[in-house]
């Protein structure tokens, strides 16, 4: 008798999501990574499958066209010029800085609703004001940098003795944005004693540009190792790969301070990481694109910040001697 109650309300539940499934409108997204790489993918992917659990599933009310714009802004305007302008796109999803760069301008001239997430500073893009306030303009999304403030109090919690920083990044907008803001709140009297010392490595375009970037930073990372405490990865589509963290973890004798999660539980070569939780960023932009779907408008929707994680590569730790506190220890993921 049990089991024919539990089949039954099996069944019932079956047919409570066919019918709220089949009561969603049939919806178009326009999907632009600034690169199929990480972070990336891995947000691109969660709105997808939140948006199935959420009745939207792709090849029956849902629409998705997908474009990388292996980080040329110039590729994602001429792709909404020419190809995607006139489709009608219920919302247009923007993953990363260059790709949000890219429609800045057509979104102030479109009706289309515009969804960000993975960008560094949309504050200094021009792309939102702030994270208090519903937008002005016609975007709104998810960051992706946790507070400086909080990433500095990270690494000096966990290395007391840090004095010197060595950031090596690569020359594009999201690290000219980001390096801005550090050189401001090194100013304050909180992190006076903190010296950052900046290398740039040109900016390579392309697919697998950040390869490239990686090896260019070795002879940076060679000078800045024996007079540096510590080493942070950049916030660029260099900062957050696996080929970055490698290059770094075989030439440097200091540990690295990681911006992604798979940087240290992956065991890319990061000791330590501060990073944006990517799933729990794709769950919530797959939360606004849905509530723009049935209805809501982008100015009703205030940007967020994403959900903060810490990750500990405990050989690593080992290695380079740290004594890690008790409360990141507990609150730390670890490989």
């Amino acid at each position: 008798m049990n089991k024919i109650l539990l089949i039954s309300f099996l069944l019932y539940l079956c047919t409570l999501t066919t019918l709220f499934s089949s009561n969603l409108n049939n919806v178009k997204l326009l999907m632009l990574d600034t690169i199929n790489n990480q972070p990336y993918s891995t947000v691109r992917k969660k709105i997808i499958e939140e948006l199935d659990r959420l009745g939207y599933s792709e090849g029956k009310n849902l629409t998705i066209k997908y474009y990388s714009l292996d980080n040329y802004v110039g590729k994602g305007i001429n792709i909404w010029k020419h190809l995607e302008k006139s489709k009608n796109h219920d919302v247009v999803f923007l993953n990363g800085t260059t790709a949000t760069k890219a429609f800045l301008e057509i979104a102030k001239k479109n009706s289309n609703k515009f969804v960000f997430a993975n960008v560094t500073d949309p504050i200094a893009l021009k792309a939102i004001d702030d994270f208090i306030t519903k937008p002005t303009k016609n975007m709104t999304g998810i960051s992706y940098s946790l507070p400086l403030e909080d990433r500095l109090r990270f690494v000096r919690k966990l290395i007391p003795h840090v004095r010197k920083i060595g950031l090596i990044y690569s020359d594009q907008l999201s690290s000219s944005y980001y390096n801005k803001k550090l050189k401001k709140i090194l100013l304050k009297e909180e992190f006076r004693e903190i010296k950052v010392i900046f290398r740039k490595v040109p900016f390579v375009q392309g697919k697998n540009g950040h390869k490239r970037m990686s090896l260019l930073a070795k002879r940076h990372i060679l000078e800045l190792s024996p007079i540096v405490d510590v080493f942070l990865s950049p916030h660029d589509n260099m900062g957050g790969t696996e080929e970055f963290s490698q290059v770094m973890y075989k030439y440097s004798t200091k540990p690295l301070i990681g911006v992604a999660r798979n940087d240290v539980l992956e065991g890319w070569g990061a000791t330590a990481s501060i990073f944006p939780l990517l799933e729990k960023t794709g769950a919530m932009a797959a939360q606004i694109i849905f509530k723009l779907f049935n209805g809501a408008q982008v100015k009703d929707i205030i940007p967020l910040r994403p959900v903060e994680g810490i990750g500990l590569d405990l050989k690593k730790i080992k290695e380079f001697g740290i004594d890690v506190p008790i409360e990141i220890l507990e609150k730390s993921e670890k490989y």
